[in-house]
């Protein structure tokens, strides 16, 4: 677990037993409380000209709403932990990438929290097809070590008319674990997501999972793409993208607008051969790739970096399913 004993949280909470809970809770875990502070104005004056590592906010004191203040501590750096009665729904966009409990919750469950939020995970996600791009998936995730803070999120195109073997191919050369995911499940650092053949996989709001139903095939040959866009439009961060092997040109498009929110793109070298037509089409479609190298040489590449900034900015939410319950997203109508 995070040594958290040099950390400094300030708690914002109306609630005067739960806030009087996490105070304790999480001084008993050797973190600095600053507060807990009843209302806005008195949240503004004890985070005034102080450190903050992390904020727990009620987004609701009594009328008055926490994002002016959260949009401060943001700005100075600090990780927030919302908590709240109502929907997160209610929680502005500019905040998707942060941390978002509902009530009821205990204090224990925040203080565990604690963590992860100003520990976040970098987020890689891999696009294969075929035979090659699976024996580069396997080549890629047999280098990257298993102690890494990654989510890691893999698509392949595969067939639909049968079963799926992919994780356990994956498992008998991967580092990492290996788990097929859940709709609206939190994801964590240190693993490997994939999604099904006929549900696809992407990046949720709050560093979940989300998948796809895709009955009709709407997504053939577009998955990849599915997975790189979300990561573009959630992963508030640092991303990673890489196209492996793979014949047509899915994932050059996801790819361009992954790389122009800020990650980072990556490519086995390109060339005419089909199996290599995906590279090619990114290498194409985009201004700069940041790495082209084998799916081995990938692997470090990533290690790399995410060695020398191993906390990126995305913060997983402990709770992912909405109060209307799991929900999975219909692919669109040809």
């Amino acid at each position: 677990m995070m040594d958290l004993r040099d950390k400094r949280v300030l708690v914002v909470e109306d609630d005067y037993f739960l806030a009087q809970d996490i105070r304790e809770e999480i001084s008993r875990i050797g973190a600095t409380v600053i507060g807990p502070a009843a209302s806005l104005e008195t949240a503004f004056a004890l985070a005034q000209d102080r450190p903050i590592d992390v904020a727990i906010l009620d987004i609701n004191l009594a009328g008055e709403m926490v994002f002016p203040l959260a949009d401060e501590l943001a700005d100075r750096g600090a990780a927030l932990l919302f908590i709240t009665g109502y929907d997160t729904a209610l929680i502005p966009r500019r905040f998707a990438q942060y941390a978002a409990w509902e009530k009821p919750t205990t204090a224990t469950s925040l203080a565990r929290e604690l963590a992860n939020a100003i520990r976040p995970p970098w987020l890689v996600g891999l696009g294969a097809s075929g035979p090659a791009g699976l024996a580069d998936l396997r080549r890629l995730l047999k280098v990257l070590p298993g102690d890494l803070n990654v989510v890691v999120m893999a698509v392949l195109h595969r067939p639909w008319e049968f079963e799926s073997h992919l994780r356990q191919v994956l498992e008998q050369d991967s580092r990492l674990p290996i788990e097929i995911a859940r709709d609206q499940m939190r994801m964590t650092g240190g693993r490997v997501y994939l999604g099904e053949p006929w549900r696809h996989l992407r990046l949720g709001w709050r560093g979940c999972a989300e998948l796809v139903e895709d009955p009709d095939r709407a997504y053939t040959n577009r998955t990849i793409d599915l997975l790189f866009d979300s990561l573009a439009d959630r992963g508030a961060g640092r991303t990673i993208g890489v196209i492996l092997s793979g014949a047509l040109d899915d994932g050059a498009n996801g790819l361009r607008a992954l790389k122009t929110s800020g990650g980072l793109a990556m490519i086995v070298p390109p060339n005419t051969l089909k199996e290599r037509q995906m590279a090619l089409n990114a290498a194409t479609l985009l201004e700069t790739i940041d790495f082209v190298s084998s799916p081995e040489a990938i692997a470090l590449e990533i290690e790399k970096i995410i060695r020398a900034r191993p906390y990126a900015i995305l913060r997983g939410a402990p709770e992912c399913v909405s109060n209307s319950g799991p929900h999975i997203a219909a692919a669109p109508r040809r």
